[in-house]
C-alpha cells in the first residue's frame, strides 16, 4: 500500500471506526480497585511530517525514529507523578515494555488494544499489578481546517495554502488494561478537556503552532537545533493533558 493510500484508509477509518468498534467507556467502573499499576507509553516512538498541498499530488509524508528523544519516558514520568497524587503506586518499567509497541497499528491509525492482551497479562503477573495504563498513538481528523485529512501520534501537520494550518501535535490515547483479563476497562483520548463529547475532546488535542516553512522542509534538511526544539515542544504539549486524562480514565475526581 502506498503512503497516500494509507492516509486515505486512515481518513476513512476515522469516519467508520465508531460503527465498527464496540464502545469502551471513558472511565473505569466505580469500585474497581487500583493500587499498583504500570504506566507504559509507546505514543512517541516516531515523529512524522505531514504536509497537505492544494492537490493530492502535493501531499508529503515521512517519519523518523525519535526513541532517543525519550518523549515516552517523559510521558510516563508525568503520569506517575499524577498517579502518586491519587495515592496509586506505579512501578519502574523494565525492557519488556517494548512488547507493547504492537498496539500501534499503522494500517488504520488507531491503537489495537487486543494486540497487547498477552504482553499485559505477562507484565501484570511478573510485577503483581492491578492494571497497566498504556498510552498509544491514535489518529484524529483535521478539525482545524475541516478537511478530509487526518494526523496521528507525534509530529508536525501542515496544510496550505488554502485554509492553512501548521501545528506540532501529540495525538494519543490512554487505556486502563485490567490485569485479570488483559482487556481495556476504559480508554480516553489524551486531552485537556473534561467533556464526554468527542468533538470537544478532539478540539483539545495536544498541539502548538509550528512554522509553516519548516513543515515544507524534508526531514533530511532538519538541523540538530530544530530537532532539539521539537523535542522541547513535545515535552511542553504533553504536560497539560495527562492529569485530566488520567483522572477521567481512572474515575477519580
Amino acid at each position: 500500500m502506498t503512503r497516500l493510500a494509507s492516509i486515505l484508509a486512515i481518513s476513512a477509518s476515522l469516519l467508520t471506526g465508531c460503527a465498527m468498534t464496540p464502545r469502551v467507556p471513558d472511565s473505569i467502573p466505580a469500585g474497581v480497585a487500583v493500587h499498583n499499576v504500570a504506566v507504559i507509553s509507546v505514543a512517541a516512538r516516531t515523529f512524522s511530517r505531514a504536509y497537505t498541498g492544494m492537490t493530492l499530488f502535493n501531499n508529503e509524508y515521512e517519519e523518523m525514529d525519535i526513541r532517543k528523544w525519550r518523549v515516552d519516558q517523559a510521558i510516563e514520568s508525568k503520569a506517575k507523578d499524577v498517579l502518586k497524587g491519587m495515592g496509586i503506586q506505579s512501578i519502574d518499567n523494565d525492557n519488556s515494555v517494548d512488547a507493547f509497541e504492537v498496539v500501534n497499528d499503522p494500517k488504520n491509525g488507531y491503537p489495537v488494544w487486543g494486540k497487547v492482551t498477552q504482553p499485559a497479562l505477562a507484565y501484570c503477573g511478573k510485577h503483581g499489578l492491578d492494571g497497566v495504563v498504556v498510552i498509544a498513538r491514535t489518529s484524529v481528523w483535521d478539525f482545524m481546517s475541516e478537511s478530509n485529512q487526518s494526523f496521528s501520534g507525534a509530529g508536525i501537520y501542515a496544510r496550505g495554502p488554502v485554509r492553512s494550518v501548521s501545528v506540532l501535535h501529540l495525538v494519543a490515547e490512554a487505556a486502563f488494561i485490567d490485569c485479570k483479563t488483559g482487556k481495556p476497562l476504559a480508554t480516553r483520548r489524551l486531552t485537556t478537556s473534561s467533556s464526554d463529547n468527542i468533538s470537544e475532546v478532539t478540539k483539545e488535542t495536544p498541539r502548538m503552532p509550528s512554522p509553516m516553512i519548516e513543515a515544507t522542509r524534508p526531514m533530511a534538511q532538519w538541523t540538530d537545533e530544530q530537532k532539539t526544539r521539537y523535542k522541547g515542544m513535545l515535552e511542553r504539549v504533553l504536560s497539560a493533558p495527562i492529569d485530566p486524562t488520567l483522572h477521567k480514565l481512572l474515575n477519580r475526581p
